[in-house]
């Protein structure tokens, strides 16, 4: 069987909040985010693994 494995880092975050933890994004990552589903709709995804980060 084969398998892709895709890593993505996360979109444009706001760096105005110091705290990593619960930064959102900009409008400009909310903007990239949304950019990746276009790019992934037609894909088969099995699993999805996220960090607990906000963004």
């Amino acid at each position: 069987m084969k398998r892709k494995i895709y890593f993505v880092r996360h979109a444009e975050r706001n760096t105005i909040i110091k705290d990593d933890y619960n930064a959102p994004l900009t409008e400009k990552g909310q903007l990239q985010s949304q950019n990746l589903i276009e790019i992934f709709k037609n894909e088969e995804i099995d699993a999805i693994y996220s960090s607990p980060y906000k963004r």
